[in-house]
């Protein structure tokens, strides 16, 4: 992943939120690499969800998902 993209993905874990992510209109698309479009797209679904009311997973749960 592109070292801007990792920092934006670790921001958004990190503060469990996509405030800043919305205000700049950034989308799946915005990114360059294709393993950060599928991991911000999971973090967006997951924000998304109906059963997360607007949270993210934790720091723990996305390490599971994405060891690497």
């Amino acid at each position: 992943m592109a070292g801007a993209e990792l920092e934006l993905i670790s921001n958004i874990v990190r503060n469990g939120d996509f405030s800043s992510v919305r205000k700049r209109n950034v989308t799946t698309s915005s990114f360059q690499t294709e393993e950060a479009r599928t991991v911000f797209q999971w973090l967006w679904d997951q924000f998304h969800d109906e059963h997360s009311l607007g949270s993210l997973p934790d720091k723990t749960k996305f390490e599971r998902r994405w060891p690497d």
